[in-house]
């Protein structure tokens, strides 16, 4: 979903990956094919991106897969929102900063999240002056009678 000056080789992808897990990420979930890292989705705990605002939700910091592996996305996603639920966090609004690519690609998708009881509920572009790149924040709310 990344453009290409954003993707990972294999190699990059497994790096990535356990130096998350060595920086305790709070959740991270990878899909392997045999040794191979084909997808994964890295997230933690913490503050809403809205402006003035000190709610607490669960920021994914990325989510990547293998355009061949895409039909593994929605058991990615349902691995995470078990594992919120079971750690009793499944009330928690989700929010990320994606490229537009991956923003359109969730909005295309929506109707995996809604089976698993979220929607997207605001998007929100913007040009990022740091990385110099456009981007979008998304939030995704639990849906009503999920809880």
């Amino acid at each position: 979903m990344h453009p290409p000056e954003l993707r990972f080789s294999p190699a990059a992808w497994n790096r990535n990956f356990q130096q998350m897990e060595k920086s305790n990420c709070n959740f991270s979930w990878g899909l392997t094919d045999k040794s191979a890292i084909v997808a994964y989705i890295a997230a933690h705990l913490g503050s809403s991106y809205q402006e003035n605002s000190d709610e607490s939700v669960i920021e994914v910091d990325d989510l990547a897969i293998v355009p061949k592996y895409r039909d593994n996305l929605f058991s990615l996603i349902k691995a995470f929102v078990q594992e919120l639920a079971s750690r009793k966090l499944g009330d928690f609004a989700i929010e990320t900063l994606a490229t537009p690519e991956t923003g359109r690609f969730l909005k295309d998708h929506n109707n995996v999240l809604v089976k698993l009881g979220y929607e997207i509920v605001c998007d929100y572009p913007f040009f990022a002056e740091d990385t110099k790149r456009d981007l979008v924040w998304i939030r995704i709310e639990p849906r009503d009678g999920s809880k």
